[in-house]
């Protein structure tokens, strides 16, 4: 699991914030590791050495923005870059500024411009304190872009998230290439890449497919199938890839768990059952995915499930109009509309989750797909009044074959003794 906070990080009354997760040069590095660093250029490393801990300066400073006291946080970036500077030791053991040689020097005030660059993108960032969320009202998306690098490269995303602004948004199908052995982990790769193209998010977290790459044919790009991400303005009190038990789901990254002071948020993006898959959807990932839900609606008070569902709950739900649904004979053996994973859904409401849209809107006719409403955002019943609006959101530009969904709520809502 992964936790937002670091036990070496500063803190004011045992709270952590966080405004940068990750940045150009790569994931956190340890600062105490270059504080020793530090110790042993100043007692005599060469210049070589320096060069190297000015190469690793952005990483030292990602990890320390990281853990910034709020009240403080300008003071500390001005002594971290302070005490950055103080790190560029030349032969002499001299700083920078004295007799280091020039490539040193140059070194230096690369890093030095590069730091400047994340000062700046800090103070462009809502530094939050961990977990809490201190506004009245927050909108939480989820899309299924159906491939996310397509959507950046066309600007469907950047566009959507300009307009609509979530402070938490979900991903559903993000097609990202499993890692491979021996390499850097494709999800902190592209982690690290979007935080740079979306700088207002502070937490990206993503769960590839990551079945083992040998096992699939290189002419086979199901292999990026699947995948879920979260990017985030308020940083979770901690993240986690969730697991349902069932190794080939938990492989596909079909699930995201995040834990909010108020709140836990689940990011799920269902097998689809077709024909082929039907038995595995209806017997193995429909009970597996319930106990999941049930357990944690069990621990935590207030859930909300968002994501991409793959069923048709209502006759309402479904697009009669679509050639395709007329092209069927029985809509019973469409696979969104079988009657079997359509029970089952209803199973996972009578947990005690209401589906927001539906709530607000019973009888409209609206749709997330072509063929019907595929995708919910679901919130543990008692939790409901938190909930001001939930939409369908229709986007005008591309092809993408499903609408994001939103809901407006109030983090910090609490039940009130009267409410039934």
């Amino acid at each position: 699991m992964e936790k937002a906070t670091d036990p070496q990080s500063v803190n004011n009354n045992g709270k952590t914030v966080s405004s940068l997760a990750y940045t150009k040069a790569g994931k956190p590095g340890a600062w105490n590791e270059t504080i020793d660093n530090r110790q042993q250029t100043k007692t005599g490393g060469d210049a070589r050495g320096s060069k190297e801990i000015v190469r690793k300066q952005n990483v030292v400073l990602a990890s320390t923005v990281e853990t910034f006291n709020a009240k403080n946080a300008d003071t500390q970036l001005l002594e971290i870059i302070e005490r950055v500077g103080q790190i560029v030791i030349s032969k002499s053991g001299s700083p920078v500024t004295g007799n280091a040689d020039e490539e040193t020097k140059t070194s230096y005030d690369s890093t030095r411009s590069e730091m400047d660059d994340l000062s700046m993108a800090l103070n462009r960032m809502k530094i939050t304190e961990t977990g809490s969320i201190n506004k009245k009202e927050i909108k939480i998306a989820c899309w299924n872009v159906n491939g996310i690098r397509s959507k950046i490269y066309s600007n469907e995303l950047k566009n959507y998230l300009e307009k609509y602004d979530p402070d938490i948004f979900c991903i559903n199908e993000t097609k990202l290439p499993p890692s491979k052995e021996n390499e850097e982990s494709q999800e902190e790769k592209y982690a690290r890449i979007y935080s740079n193209k979306f700088p207002q998010y502070n937490k990206i977290f993503l769960n590839n497919n990551n079945k083992e790459y040998k096992k699939f044919d290189k002419s086979d790009k199901k292999y990026h199938y699947h995948g879920t991400g979260i990017f985030t303005k308020i940083m979770p009190v901690k993240i986690e890839k969730g697991k349902i038990g069932v190794e080939t789901y938990d492989d596909e990254g079909r699930l995201i768990v995040a834990e909010f002071e108020n709140f836990a948020l689940v990011v799920v993006y269902a097998p689809l059952a077709t024909d082929k898959f039907e038995q595995s959807r209806i017997e193995l990932w429909d009970p597996k995915f319930y106990q999941f839900i049930k357990k944690l609606l069990e621990s935590k008070q207030n859930v909300i499930v968002v994501g991409d569902f793959n069923v048709l709950n209502e006759t309402i739900d479904l697009n009669q109009d679509n050639n395709y649904v007329k092209r069927q004979s029985d809509l019973d053996k469409l696979s969104t509309f079988k009657p079997k994973v359509r029970e089952n859904f209803k199973k996972l409401l009578d947990l005690g989750l209401t589906d927001t849209f539906r709530k607000f809107k019973p009888k409209e006719i609206q749709f997330t797909t072509k063929t019907g409403r595929l995708d919910y955002i679901l919130v543990s019943t008692s939790f409901m009044p938190a909930i001001k609006t939930s939409e369908i959101i229709k986007l005008e530009e591309g092809k993408a074959d499903h609408c994001p969904i939103e809901v407006i709520l109030d983090p910090n809502w609490k039940p009130d003794s009267n409410w039934n």
